[in-house]
């Protein structure tokens, strides 16, 4: 992720859109792949194969990444940057804006991963599909991710983090609560696999953003580095709170049965309370944009026209 920082000014949000939208395509095609060969072969021969496999193609892709910068030239330049110690008095000092932020990501963190996890459940279960059918949702959940996530971030190169940001927030939450709850039938599930994977997966592509605002120039790489990765951290510890929580709600709706007809089919309506809500309240982070986003898409530009077009 570094070097993204380092290659890319300009479009850094569509690289890391691309970066990210690979992942999602991975995600995508390994099940039914590994599927695939586990039919066919032992578990040691895929699990072997694979790792052959996995070595050769990274051993042939790191010979294309390389820094953009001579070694020389970024120790002359790390050597005029902040150190991590005045990085980290700048968040401190920073409180408003790094609590908002944290917040957000957690909130975000605890929910994103869960109706990937929990909708090809709820299509057994409920609506009655084949576990093939249900494989089908989390295929589209991710190709549509796939094909979001670059354009969320090219939106956030052009208009700043605020309207991406909103966009990933506050549909994906309409999408869970307003027809994951009324599900009854596959193509609505099919929707909200489009909606909610589509948009708020391109959320994590707005990562450098935040760092960007927080730090408060596009001109500390060091210091944006160094924020970006609290970041991560943030939302990683939330990631792996999230399973403890949805395991929670799912329990909390376990008396309540699948009553035909009825919203979150009875059994299912803490778990969709609970996706929907901390996904709307995740953006809680646009409150602070709505007044800097002026001076935010200002920096920007300014950096754009120092860096280049790259």
């Amino acid at each position: 992720m570094s070097l993204i920082d380092e290659w890319f000014i300009r479009r850094r949000s569509l690289a890391y859109g691309i970066y990210f939208a690979c992942s999602s395509i991975a995600a995508a095609i390994i099940p039914p792949v590994m599927r695939i060969l586990l039919a066919k072969y032992s578990a040691k021969a895929t699990l072997v194969g694979w790792g052959i496999f996995v070595a050769a193609v990274l051993s042939i892709a790191l010979i294309g990444v390389r820094p953009r910068l001579p070694s020389s030239s970024r120790s002359a330049e790390n050597e005029k940057k902040k150190s991590p110690v005045w990085t980290i008095y700048i968040c401190i000092s920073a409180q408003a804006s790094v609590l908002v932020n944290s917040l957000t990501h957690v909130l975000q963190a605890l929910s994103q991963y869960l109706p990937s996890v929990y909708i090809p459940s709820y299509a057994t279960a409920v609506i009655g599909a084949s576990s093939a059918s249900a494989s089908a949702l989390l295929a589209i959940y991710n190709i549509t991710s796939a094909i979001c996530q670059p354009f969320l971030g090219l939106l956030a190169d052009k208009r700043g983090i605020l309207y991406p940001l909103l966009l990933s927030t506050l549909i994906p939450s309409i999408a869970v609560l307003c027809i994951w709850g009324f599900a009854t039938k596959y193509g609505l599930l099919a929707r909200v696999c489009i909606l909610f994977g589509g948009l708020s997966g391109g959320y994590v592509v707005l990562r450098n953003r935040f760092a960007t605002a927080i730090v408060g120039n596009s001109d500390r790489p060091n210091e944006e580095l160094i924020v970006s990765g609290l970041i991560m951290f943030f939302r990683g510890g939330a990631t792996i709170a999230s399973g403890f929580v949805a395991t929670a709600v799912s329990s909390a709706g376990e008396d309540r049965g699948l009553p035909k007809g009825s919203y979150g089919a009875g059994q299912w309506l803490p778990l969709i309370l609970t996706v929907g809500i901390l996904t709307g309240v995740s953006c809680i982070g646009a409150l602070g944009f709505l007044r800097d986003g002026k001076q935010e898409r200002s920096v920007g530009n300014r950096s754009q026209q120092d860096h280049g077009d790259s």
